[in-house]
């Protein structure tokens, strides 16, 4: 902060200051004695914006430090350049911040900090969430065990049952917003497409949101969702962590959406599984039906069976419902 006050960047390579007068913040500027690039921060609020982390949703989401508080470190989500100062996207983003904020407290759910506007620079502060994304974990061992799977998908059941409790349905589920840390504890993130379940069950007759690999096939044909939608896309996450690919591929987001609907389902679902246990292989069937009436029914019906197969792995504490922790990264 206190090189920010007094407009000037040491490079990270040689240590040479950058003057931050001409370089324009949250890009890549080159060290003008030793042409390391050099990721120009950005103070919005009492926040330091220091480092790129990812997209997230609408907005861009960076490492940032606050001076108020010395020490800790958080992640804040801004609006891109070219969106800023749109009251719709603003209004969006606050949106995500108050609904977020329902779920706070719950050990799965990312904690909201603040929300607010500095100079048209709409902004949402989170926790800092450290680990690799479900997408890094995948990418990384290829595929998980149905041990490892079975911790991580009955951790997203009580976020996903905790939601539904406040009125809610989440609808973003997808690897990409799930994180998970070196000890094997579960965060969702990115709530921008959350709503209330009186909303969700009504056809919206809008452009389709969501991941194409995980999106129910309900919200394709604008036939409104409920619990079973969510129950749909955790089956296609928990396909996804045992078999390292998605239930479906295509060459655009609308064919690979369109599947959901018109696809067969897959027939021999077990030899492509043949190191999962026949009762996950036939809960993920039944959670993936096109039809919602033929899909597994509760948030509960799903929970025994996991919890079921957690047990015969060992994976709770005696008298707990709570897994224990461990994913091997």
């Amino acid at each position: 902060m206190s090189f920010m006050e007094n407009k000037v960047f040491p490079c990270s390579e040689c240590g040479h200051f950058v003057q931050l007068d001409n370089p324009e913040p949250l890009t890549i500027s080159p060290c003008s004695k030793c042409g390391h690039g050099n990721f120009i921060p950005q103070k919005v609020g009492p926040f330091l914006l220091y480092k790129f982390c990812g997209d997230g949703g609408m907005g861009r989401v960076y490492k940032a430090t606050c001076s108020l508080v010395p020490g800790v470190e958080y992640a804040v989500k801004i609006l891109p350049k070219e969106m800023r100062g749109q009251k719709d996207l603003e209004a969006a983003l606050k949106h995500e911040a108050e609904v977020t904020l329902l779920f706070n407290g719950h050990p799965n759910s990312v904690t909201v900090v603040e929300c607010d506007v500095d100079n048209d620079i709409a902004y949402l502060v989170t926790e800092l969430v450290e680990g690799l994304t479900l997408e890094e974990l995948i990418n990384t061992k290829k595929k998980l065990s149905e041990k490892e799977a079975v911790r991580l998908v009955y951790q997203l059941l009580l976020i996903t049952e905790f939601i539904y409790s406040k009125g809610y349905l989440y609808r973003d589920l997808k690897p990409q917003n799930i994180v998970v840390n070196d000890d094997g504890k579960l965060t969702l993130m990115d709530y921008g497409i959350c709503l209330p379940k009186g909303t969700a069950a009504h056809p919206q007759e809008m452009e389709a949101e969501g991941s194409p690999h995980f999106i129910p096939p309900e919200r394709i044909t604008d036939q409104g969702e409920d619990i079973r939608s969510e129950i749909y896309s955790i089956g296609m996450l928990l396909y996804y962590m045992l078999a390292g690919e998605t239930y479906f591929s295509g060459e655009t987001n609308q064919e690979i959406a369109e599947q959901h609907v018109k696809a067969k389902r897959k027939e021999n679902l077990s030899a492509e599984l043949s190191h999962v246990s026949l009762d996950l292989v036939d809960l993920i069937d039944r959670m993936t039906k096109v039809k919602k009436r033929k899909r597994v029914q509760t948030l509960g019906e799903v929970q025994s069976v996991i919890k079921y197969l957690g047990m015969k792995h060992d994976l709770f504490e005696k008298d707990s419902e709570h897994p224990r922790s461990v994913v091997e990264l």
